[in-house]
């Protein structure tokens, strides 16, 4: 009853304001159905909940865009009506409510109705949304499949941001055999990624580095890793600064590459900083005239690891970062035995790892952590440093299959 739920509203915001983020949204949603708190209050709470939460709601994305947050929370009929006022906004709002019965009864046609006022009063949003609705439809027609890319397109004529190019072209270049115009979707993506998208710019690299139905140029791969680098995305820097170490396809350069791994690094990226360190450490061996076997081994070589009987190895603290495995996220620099396997405090962090490494285009084999451990083949046996279980993780490229081998049993000191 109501009495309940403004208990449950009071607990929330009492919650939320103690620092509980995650409750902030709930909090915000009930006070606003109550009338305790204005948009602008709303608005306040909605922000701080949705900047809690691990994967973005749709919702969320909506309140980022406007300060009055929480007029997008309002009954859904007062919504509709904001946007045939000529709020579009509120129309792109309305439809994602509609459609996914978010605070409102699930009415697909309505929500697509609206959307298509949104975008007939030239929303972005409300062009992009709809044309996802249609296009993702798990079973879609082709006739809906070829108006959602119409509405992307809407979209790209409308937007100045690249996002929109962007569904365009890839639409162009993965949907549906029949509606696939390469030609087209890579005209869209260059234009995206010349805006400033870097997802554009990283599927137009991608493509031209394995040759996947555009013709193979590394160097082309190349110059679009460099446009994304430029537009501040520090994976694509990372992947420049690979092939141009490599020469994967190109000629080498140390020089350029350590510099694109110290701006991958400035931008405080977790893989860009490692292999800017590693790099220098190699390179600082070579100039003493080393062997690189041997400068690439000391550089990768595991912290010493005393073994004891217990299921779980320690580690000094001081040495975690030099655990086996530790810092390496291209597959290719990768060397995991069962002899010489990755260390990883528990199996989470283990499914977190594989997720993060990248084949030699810069793509994830593996997906996410939940995907990480559907990759795992088992174990093969005890194994290691310390003879622990070690599990074996298939990661699919477009170069090969990896096999990383991981020890979940090795943890710092507490």
């Amino acid at each position: 009853d109501e009495e309940d739920h403004r208990l449950a509203a009071d607990e929330f915001h009492r919650r939320c304001e103690e620092g509980e983020d995650q409750l902030c949204y709930d909090a915000a949603t009930r006070l606003l159905k109550l009338g305790e708190i204005d948009a602008a209050e709303a608005g306040r709470l909605l922000r701080r909940g949705c900047d809690a939460m691990e994967v973005e709601s749709n919702m969320c994305a909506q309140l980022r865009e406007r300060p009055d947050a929480g007029v997008l929370l309002q009954p859904i009929d007062d919504l509709a009506k904001q946007c045939l006022e000529e709020d579009p906004t509120a129309c792109n709002a309305a439809g994602h409510r509609l459609a996914r019965a978010e605070q409102a009864p699930l009415d697909e046609e309505r929500a697509k109705k609206i959307w298509q006022h949104g975008c007939d009063s030239e929303d972005v949003e409300a062009c992009l949304s709809l044309g996802k609705y249609l296009y993702f439809r798990e079973e879609g027609t082709e006739d809906q499949w070829q108006q959602g890319f119409e509405f992307f397109s809407r979209a790209c004529d409308l937007a100045d941001d690249g996002r929109a190019c962007f569904e365009s072209g890839a639409a162009q270049i993965s949907g549906p055999q029949s509606l696939r115009n390469i030609e087209e979707g890579q005209r869209l993506l260059g234009s995206a990624c010349t805006d400033g998208h870097t997802g554009a710019c990283g599927q137009l690299a991608r493509l031209h580095y394995r040759g996947d139905q555009v013709d193979e140029t590394r160097e082309q791969a190349l110059s679009y890793f460099e446009a994304g680098c430029e537009h501040q995305d520090a994976a694509a820097c990372v992947n420049a600064g690979q092939m141009l170490r490599f020469g994967d396809g190109i000629p080498q350069s140390a020089d350029q590459a350590a510099n694109y791994f110290d701006r991958a690094c400035e931008m405080d990226d977790e893989r860009g900083c490692a292999v800017a360190d590693r790099f220098a450490t190699i390179e600082t061996c070579l100039q003493s005239g080393d062997d690189i076997g041997i400068c690439r081994e000391q550089a990768t070589s595991p912290a010493p690891l005393s073994c004891s009987n217990d299921n779980v190895q320690r580690l000094a603290e001081e040495d975690w970062d030099r655990r086996a495995g530790a810092g390496i996220f291209d597959l290719r620099e990768l060397k995991s035995s069962p002899e010489s396997p990755v260390e990883t405090c528990g199996v989470n962090e283990a499914y977190r790892y594989v997720a993060a490494l990248r084949c030699n285009d810069g793509s994830q084999g593996v997906s996410s952590p939940q995907a990480a451990n559907e990759a795992r083949r088992g174990n093969v046996g005890r194994a290691g440093r310390c003879n622990s279980m070690v599990d074996v993780y298939e990661v699919p490229c477009p170069e090969k299959t990896y096999e990383v081998y991981v020890d979940s049993y090795v943890c710092p000191a507490e």
